[in-house]
């Protein structure tokens, strides 16, 4: 089969048309696939100690979040698709569930630290 040059161009616009089309409706997830591998720095808004230690200890770039609500809500709501470290600073027993959480999804303690009365704490 042979195209004249008109309907090679033809054909070529309309493939361009579409590629732009499905680039323009991938971006939004390819930013949400980009919030995935972000690091992450959860902090108790409850314990100021808590948000000025995950910020200390967090690294440039990374988003800190504050750990209100039900603990599995939270969770889920905000970190189920996240796959990049998330470290956090926490009481002993919000370090246990989120570790558990996390173990689900493939993510392990990696270290803990006593911070007087919390626990600073990595997961990935």
């Amino acid at each position: 089969m042979e195209l004249a040059r008109r309907e090679f161009l033809v054909a070529g616009g309309l493939a361009a048309g579409a590629i732009s089309a499905f680039g323009a409706t991938m971006a939004p997830s390819a930013v949400h696939a980009a919030e995935a591998f972000a690091p992450v720095a959860i902090h108790d808004p409850v314990l100021p100690a808590s948000r000025s230690i995950a910020k200390a200890r967090a690294g440039v770039g990374t988003r800190l979040v504050a750990l209100t609500g039900d603990r599995v809500r939270f969770w889920r709501s905000e970190l189920s698709a996240h796959r990049a470290a998330i470290s956090g600073c926490t009481t002993w027993a919000d370090m246990v569930i989120l570790r558990g959480l996390a173990a689900e999804q493939g993510l392990r303690l990696r270290a803990e630290a006593r911070e007087g009365g919390l626990f600073a704490w990595m997961l990935a």
